[in-house]
């Protein structure tokens, strides 16, 4: 099977010293876009999934600083090497959702769940969540739920949450008896951050009905936007955006990096670039050939990437 090689690099700044994202924006009027929904085109990602050929590859990354202390705050901290990581197809990241079950027990619920937490200290104010239909929304739905006991969730709207099934509709039942109303309106009028978890890395074509609706929505809003592992409407695999894509401030992509988010549109949208650990075991991606250091996540569970040429 052929593969690709894509590389991405840590980022520092030129003093040397590690990065944070900025701060969100505060809206300089309110604004409410809001859209009811009734239909859903695009088809659905399961946990990220669309086939395509794998992107295994091999680096010479080199394992971060242990200089600084891990940050446990809510602001993310960065190591400071400068070499290059793999990253992942779309086919990749359904296999390895698979072989985690299979092979090692891991269930797609536990990586949610890691997802979500991981998530949710990225937003750090008033935090409106936008949810699709698949894996990706149960991201989101995650992240609302703790961002709910930190007292920062604005509001929480799926386009169709009837349509949630597996753990994603778990999550929703939880946010639900928590008492958290799960709309199916966008609305922005208190919003410092939307977290968009419309699409994962299942999209395969333009958004349509109320899912281009609401991405048009987004772009449109003054709040900060951060996008769960790829901005909805990027293809995660080529990089090439269709029409419309949300266009990021943040992007926090989960376990390894996404091939689409340095190829094409994705350097431009993805905004700062971010990889979160969700817990996926190293040796899920060994079996799949693509080789990843074990030292990925030893001096912090998140980190800042900057795209690389090549």
């Amino acid at each position: 099977m052929p593969s690709t090689t894509r590389c991405i690099a840590w980022w520092r700044g030129s003093d040397g010293r590690a990065r944070s994202p900025s701060r969100p924006r505060r809206p300089r009027a309110s604004r409410s876009p809001s859209t009811t929904a009734h239909s859903a085109t695009p088809r659905s990602n399961s946990r990220r999934s669309a086939p395509s050929p794998r992107t295994s590859s091999r680096s010479s990354w080199a394992p971060p600083s242990r200089s600084r202390t891990p940050s446990t705050a809510a602001t993310p901290t960065a190591p400071l090497s400068s070499s290059g990581l793999p990253t992942l197809s779309s086919a990749n990241v359904k296999e390895a959702d698979s072989l985690a079950h299979e092979r090692f027990g891991i269930e797609v619920d536990w990586l949610m769940e890691a997802a979500g937490w991981q998530l949710a200290r990225f937003c750090q104010g008033r935090t409106v969540v936008a949810c699709g239909i698949g894996n990706n929304a149960g991201d989101g739905l995650a992240a609302a739920r703790h961002l709910h006991r930190w007292g920062r969730l604005a509001s929480v709207a799926c386009v169709e949450a009837g349509r949630l099934r597996g753990p994603a509709a778990k999550e929703l039942e939880a946010l639900r008896k928590l008492g958290v109303d799960v709309t199916g309106t966008l609305l922005f009028e208190s919003a410092e951050v939307v977290l968009d978890a419309i699409f994962g890395t299942g999209i395969s074509r333009a958004p349509e009905g109320n899912f281009a609706t609401w991405i048009d929505a987004i772009n449109d809003c003054e709040a900060h936007v951060i996008c769960v592992d790829v901005p909805s409407g990027l293809d995660a695999d080529t990089g090439v955006a269709y029409a419309p894509t949300v266009k990021a401030r943040t992007t926090v992509t989960l376990g390894l990096p996404k091939a689409g988010l340095v190829r094409a549109d994705g350097p431009r949208l993805a905004g700062e670039l971010w990889v979160a650990d969700i817990g996926m075991p190293l040796e899920v991606y060994a079996e799949l050939g693509i080789d990843v250091p074990s030292t990925l996540f030893t001096a912090a569970d998140r980190f800042r990437l900057e795209a690389a040429a090549g």
